[in-house]
């Protein structure tokens, strides 16, 4: 689970949100570049922090616009649902 530690001088007007980016890996970033492929551009959201939650997740479009392919699924459960995949 990632740890964060900020400093949020509008944390009751915002909320505990945060500016996170995502990117591929280095290796991954290498590989493009090995086959003369442009690499996708990270991609900056703002993101909820929930002390709460049980795992860390991220929206699919996410993975989607990094070219990322999936190694496999969990089944999440929300306050009004259960078995999401």
């Amino acid at each position: 689970m990632p740890s964060v530690t900020i400093e949020s001088p509008r944390l009751v007007e915002d909320g505990p949100i945060l500016k996170v980016r995502f990117h591929i890996s280095t290796e991954l970033e290498k590989k493009y570049a090995d086959e003369g492929k442009t690499a996708p551009s990270p991609i900056e959201v703002k993101a909820l922090i929930d002390t709460g939650a049980s795992m860390c997740l991220v929206q699919a479009d996410i993975p989607k616009k990094l070219s990322l392919e999936p190694v496999g699924t969990v089944s999440i459960n929300t306050p009004s649902s259960k078995g999401h995949v």
